[in-house]
């Protein structure tokens, strides 16, 4: 999601560029543009088939940068409706009666509405009730690390520990020791020393 913030920041910065009728400002504004879509095509995704990248969800459900992606703004929100309609029917919540599939729509412009507030998850927690779908929601798109770097160091320890004079290691022992390593720092900090 930083990465997707960071290009549609970009992007809005690039907009604001004052051209002024000169025609080398103009081009490199358009050379910008196109290795933007070129590099981050997340421009042409979701209108090409429908399909809406689950950053630009995240990125939309977070009240600080949901205005970045405004300008795909209905296609976010008709996949957010019918993902909330989902919820509604398959999801044990504790909604009123009277929570329509009208209100659901009606969740949802409520909160493009809301003023812009910095911390996500104090602003989730403070609406949950509010906003019962997006909530859940949102509770569902930030649960993901917005980094892969845990994932490389485990593929890290995982290539210390399988090497060419280890390859013979059974599958529960390997698993064993990648998770001894990976954990050090919680040995360490528990008191528990390993030899």
């Amino acid at each position: 999601m930083l990465i997707l913030s960071c290009i549609a920041e970009l992007t809005l910065k690039i907009n604001s560029i004052d051209c002024r009728g000169n025609p080398v400002i103009t081009a490199i504004k358009a050379i910008a543009h196109q290795e933007i879509d070129r590099r981050f095509s997340y421009s042409s995704i979701p209108l090409a088939n429908g399909y809406v990248p689950c950053e630009m969800i995240a990125c939309y459900l977070d009240p600080a940068r949901r205005h970045l992606m405004s300008q795909h703004r209905s296609v976010i929100e008709s996949e957010l409706v019918k993902q909330m309609s989902i919820y509604a029917t398959h999801e044990d919540l504790q909604l009123n009666e009277d929570y329509h599939a009208s209100n659901v729509q009606l969740e949802v412009t409520r909160y493009y509405l809301e003023k812009r507030h910095d911390d996500a998850l104090a602003f989730w927690k403070s609406r949950a009730e509010c906003y019962p779908l997006l909530h859940r929601l949102a509770c569902r798109y930030f649960q993901y690390p917005a980094s892969s770097a845990s994932v490389e160091r485990v593929f890290s320890i995982s290539g210390l520990v399988m090497n060419s004079r280890r390859h013979k290691l059974s599958d529960a022992t390997f698993e064993s020791e990648v998770l001894i390593r990976e954990n050090r720092s919680v040995h360490a900090a528990l008191g528990i020393r390993l030899t």
